[in-house]
């Protein structure tokens, strides 16, 4: 088991180079996705905003207010793709 962040994303990436291309490219997008989530989390925090102001800026742009909360960690990709 991977003790460290770098660890598992080795291992993940040996993986999908051994499940073959397609492997490589769904882990590569979750990567982008992953990255995407960081900013979005980034930006609130940069502007003082709580998730919650957040949606409730947004409420009628979600209709899963767990797709909001989700994006501001990184992790809506992993729940919500």
């Amino acid at each position: 088991m991977a003790t460290t962040f770098a660890a598992l994303m080795s291992g993940l990436r040996e993986e999908a180079k051994a499940g073959g291309p397609e492997a490589v490219t769904q882990l590569e997008a979750l990567g982008n996705r992953c990255r995407l989530g960081r900013q979005l989390a980034q930006a609130r925090l940069d502007q003082n905003l709580s998730q919650a102001a957040v949606a409730k800026r947004r409420a009628g742009y979600f209709t899963d207010p767990r797709a909001l909360a989700g994006s501001a960690l990184g992790h809506a990709a992993l729940r919500y793709s």
